[in-house]
């Protein structure tokens, strides 16, 4: 029942009983005097129908004082049982209410058994107090993955700088031995120059040599001289030639080095 209907069923109620009222005191007024009219008819006197009619009068104003009090009682009764079933549910709602307020969502859904627009409207206020915990259950949530996600971007953020400094000391490691590899080819000229230049020493002694084995036939102790001479310089030169041999053996393993260093680096920065 809506609450308009309670409130006019509550005043229909008042005006029915006052209605009662009304026709229990015309009621007496008139049947007082069909009563008057009697009793002179059966010749009583005048002081028994006075007595008579003072009775009756007093009890009309009994009747109406008692009807009169116990409509305005009855009135406040019916209209304080509906205000307190109008202002119950709508003080609950405003408890609740407040509470939201103060940012507490955990709350009991509202126990109202009104079938009026009080009712509805607790009805409508718990349905709202859900949606609005399973949205702030959802924010919750989204903030929960944002956090998430900056947390794993930072982490990703480091590796990538920890890469990068790979990268960076990488670089500068190859870059030192790129200049180590020059240097030691600069040196490894240097050693073929200071190997021509003894061949060619080699190749004079040789020519001297000969001239020696020449003059050996005139002189057999000057040529037994320049020939152990020539053997020492043929073995000074044999060993060279091995160290040289060596040396160049290594220096193509380093260049080979060089080269693999080269052919990967461009992998290097790719998987970094």
């Amino acid at each position: 029942m809506k609450v308009g209907q309670k409130l006019a069923l509550g005043f229909a109620s008042i005006m029915v009983m006052f209605f009662i009222a009304v026709l229990i005191i015309l009621y007496n007024i008139i049947s007082m005097g069909s009563m008057v009219t009697e009793l002179v008819n059966q010749g009583h006197d005048t002081a028994q129908i006075l007595e008579i009619v003072y009775q009756k009068i007093n009890f009309v104003k009994v009747l109406i004082l008692a009807i009169i009090p116990s409509g305005i009682v009855g009135a406040s009764i019916i209209a304080y049982s509906i205000t307190i079933r109008i202002s119950k549910p709508v003080k609950l709602v405003t408890a609740h209410v407040g509470e939201i307020t103060n940012g507490n969502l955990n709350l009991s859904p509202l126990s109202i058994k009104n079938k009026d627009e009080i009712g509805e409207l607790a009805k409508n206020f718990t349905e709202m107090l859900s949606s609005l915990k399973e949205l702030i259950q959802h924010i919750q949530h989204s903030s929960l993955q944002v956090t998430d996600t900056a947390e794993q971007l930072s982490h990703t953020s480091t590796e990538v700088a920890l890469a990068a400094e790979q990268v960076a000391t990488t670089t500068a490691s190859v870059a030192e031995g790129m200049e180590k590899q020059v240097q030691m080819l600069q040196g490894s000229e240097q050693t073929l120059f200071q190997v021509v230049e003894t061949i060619k020493e080699v190749n004079q002694k040789t020519q001297s040599v000969y001239v020696a084995s020449q003059q050996s036939m005139e002189t057999a102790e000057q040529g037994t001289y320049v020939i152990d001479e020539t053997i020492r310089q043929m073995k000074k030169v044999n060993q060279t030639v091995k160290e040289t041999g060596t040396y160049v053996t290594t220096l193509r393993q380093k260049n080979a080095r060089i080269e693999i260093c080269f052919t990967r680096w461009p992998t290097i920065f790719s998987n970094s």
